[in-house]
């Protein structure tokens, strides 16, 4: 490896320490008293100061994962091209989220509205007659959308202004 290429492995460990705070986060929602909402089970104690650990953890977690999702951006478009690039971001962004919303989405829906009460359907007849139609939600998947609607609009100003962008080379 060139020295240009070397692994920057501090950054490695943020993104793992984001991605620990994204498990913590998500763990926490059962036992929220005010963000209980987010998931479908419930601890029958729950307690405000887990909202404050949940926002503490949020505060931090999105800004930090964007950050580092995007610091690297304008040196691989540098390297690959705009539409090379592009055609990656839909391959590793735009199609994960899609399959995982018609797929896993489904399911995670399914279990939310059968655990509630709010459906009595099967799975099969749940997703054909509700969930495609009426509910399809990109649940987790958010994250993978604005990230590429994020890289769109880069990639639209880098094309439109590259004086701009010259400088985040």
């Amino acid at each position: 490896m060139s020295k240009s290429q070397e692994r920057i492995y501090y950054l490695d460990y943020a993104r793992a320490f984001f991605i620990f705070l994204v498990v913590l986060d998500h763990s926490l929602h059962a036992y929220s008293e005010n963000f209980g909402w987010l998931f479908f089970v419930k601890d029958s104690e729950r307690d405000v100061f887990w909202d404050v650990i949940h926002l503490i953890c949020y505060l931090v977690m999105i800004p930090g994962l964007f950050f580092l999702a995007g610091i690297f951006t304008p040196g691989s478009i540098n390297r690959r091209g705009v539409f090379r690039y592009f055609e990656e971001r839909i391959v590793r962004l735009l199609i994960p989220m899609a399959i995982g919303t018609v797929t896993l989405s489904g399911v995670l829906t399914y279990l939310k509205h059968y655990h509630t009460g709010k459906t009595k359907l099967n799975l099969w007849n749940y997703y054909l007659q509700d969930y495609l139609p009426k509910d399809l939600a990109l649940t987790g998947y958010w994250f993978l959308g604005f990230l590429f609607t994020m890289t769109c609009a880069y990639l639209i100003i880098s094309l439109i202004i590259p004086p701009i962008t010259r400088y985040l080379k």
